[in-house]
């Protein structure tokens, strides 16, 4: 007997990484809730990392109150970088939106960026950022109003847009067998975004709307130790050429050329706010 398993591919899987969620995560699922997007047509996948219990009941229940197809998954090493390597390990969207926890997005999010989407592209949108008081622009706003959402392939002039892995629409042929680098606590955004551009050829923009929640505790604020951000800074500089020399011919020269420069004005920029 010959049994044949069908599975149903969706368009876009939503990654969602959660470290002790708080309350915030129900204005993210909320958000994806009134997505104007079919409920057919993307699934979401929460991983939840690091202490299991009681946060892992109380996102049962709370997934329990929506009808959006969804994956609950859990890792007890309290890593983003492994809760979204496993959620891609699991994904089976064409397209790859990650979301964080405490973020949030416009009702059209996911159908404005499918709208774009293309199989050596990476779609764009506007940002802002927000701390419960006010809402601010954040640094993608002021591009797109003076680009009038143009599309381009010039990766190393807007190279910022590269360096998170949220507020976009990323095809997963071109994440392949790329991963987050797990032994980096700062940078390994940039550096996984940076890697998949062998398969990207340009970058589309859309001005729907990702909101990031600024916040005491996150973890872009948190302080880190003196010694690991000097050994992160060391091997990430030799992990950006050892990536760009793997497949020079299809990575752009002039963008990992300026990666490294970043990096170590990151370093500078951490020791001068004194988060140590």
């Amino acid at each position: 007997m010959v049994i044949f398993l069908i599975i149903i591919m969706k368009k876009i899987s939503v990654i969602i990484p959660s470290f002790s969620p708080s309350f915030y995560i129900q204005d993210c699922l909320n958000s994806i809730s009134n997505q104007t997007f079919g409920y057919d047509e993307f699934e979401v996948l929460i991983v939840l990392n690091g202490p299991k219990e009681p946060y892992w009941e109380y996102l049962n229940n709370l997934l329990g109150t929506y009808t959006f197809c969804y994956r609950l998954l859990y890792s007890d090493i309290p890593s983003v970088s492994n809760a979204r390597n496993m959620g891609l390990k699991y994904a089976s969207g064409e397209y790859i939106a990650f979301v964080d926890d405490d973020d949030y997005v416009s009702n059209s999010y996911l159908s404005d960026l499918y709208k774009l989407a293309f199989k050596n592209a990476i779609v764009v949108c506007n940002v802002h950022s927000f701390n419960n008081i006010k809402e601010q622009s954040f640094f993608l706003n002021e591009w797109l109003k003076n680009h009038n959402f143009q599309d381009t392939s010039d990766f190393c002039r807007y190279r910022s847009i590269l360096s998170v892995p949220w507020a976009k629409l990323i095809p997963r042929t071109a994440i392949g067998n790329h991963s987050f680098d797990m032994r980096f606590t700062n940078g390994e955004d940039a550096l996984f975004i940076t890697s998949i551009t062998n398969s990207i050829k340009k970058l589309r923009f859309t001005n729907t709307y990702y909101y990031v929640r600024i916040r005491h505790g996150s973890a872009s604020r948190k302080k880190v130790n003196i010694s690991s951000l000097c050994k992160d800074t060391i091997l990430l500089i030799l992990e950006y050429i050892h990536i760009y020399f793997n497949d020079w011919r299809n990575y752009n020269f002039s963008l990992f050329v300026y990666r490294i420069p970043g990096v170590i004005k990151n370093f500078f920029i951490l020791l001068n706010n004194g988060r140590f």
